[in-house]
Formats: structure tokens, C-alpha cells, sequence
């Protein structure tokens, strides 16, 4: 057995990715939920929230989308970061029913970590 860390470049935690509206503005973005699959397609997706009775495939949609003003450092940092595997960092039977996913496409992390 072995720490993730030694086998996968482990990515930025929630807090350096950004904040939900109303929330306490941290982070590159802010993100607000998509509406529907066609709204999950594309840039500055984000799989940010875990819900157990949805996503019980091991490839996902997007959960949210990543509002971007004027870009900066931090944003474009966040957007290096992207991938299409992502895992639960803080794995809570009560909202997640995968500890591991995919994405079609590269996307931020979110709640969920990026490996």
C-alpha cells in the first residue's frame, strides 16, 4: 500500500479552485451549478459537488461552471490543473457513492480531488 502522492500528481484542494455565490470568496473562480448536460459541456467545468443518488457511473458530468471576469494567475494556474480523474478526498457515505471518477473531458476538482 502506498500514499496517492507516490503514484499520482495529486491536484489543488477546493479552497485555491474557488467559492460558491454567497460563499466566502476564495479562490481562482467562482462556480455556479450547471443547468442540465448541454450546460456541462465546456471551458471552466468544474466537478465540484458529490451527489450519491445521481452519480453512480464512474464517468460524470461537470457539476458546476467556473464564472470567469478577467483572467488572472490563479485562474490559469487552476486550469493547468485540469484532469479527467478525479477522487473523494473526504469520502462520506451519505453523499458519495464513488470514492473514484471520470470526466470526459478536463475539468477542475472541486470538493473531490484531482488526481
Amino acid at each position: 500500500m502506498v500514499a496517492l502522492e507516490d503514484v499520482f500528481e495529486v491536484g489543488p484542494t477546493h479552497h485555491l479552485i474557488g467559492h460558491l455565490p454567497g460563499g466566502q470568496a476564495i479562490g481562482a473562480f467562482e462556480l455556479f451549478p450547471v443547468e442540465g448536460s448541454s450546460d456541462a459541456i465546456g471551458n471552466h467545468r468544474s466537478l465540484w459537488a458529490a451527489e450519491s443518488t445521481a452519480q453512480k457511473t464512474l464517468r460524470l458530468l461537470p457539476t458546476h461552471r467556473a464564472f470567469v471576469n478577467e483572467r488572472n494567475d490563479a485562474q490559469r494556474k487552476m486550469w493547468r490543473t485540469r484532469s479527467e480523474l478525479h477522487y473523494a478526498r473526504n469520502m462520506r457515505w451519505t453523499s458519495q457513492a464513488l470514492l473514484a471518477a471520470t470526466t470526459k473531458n478536463k475539468t477542475m476538482g472541486g470538493r473531490a480531488g484531482r488526481l
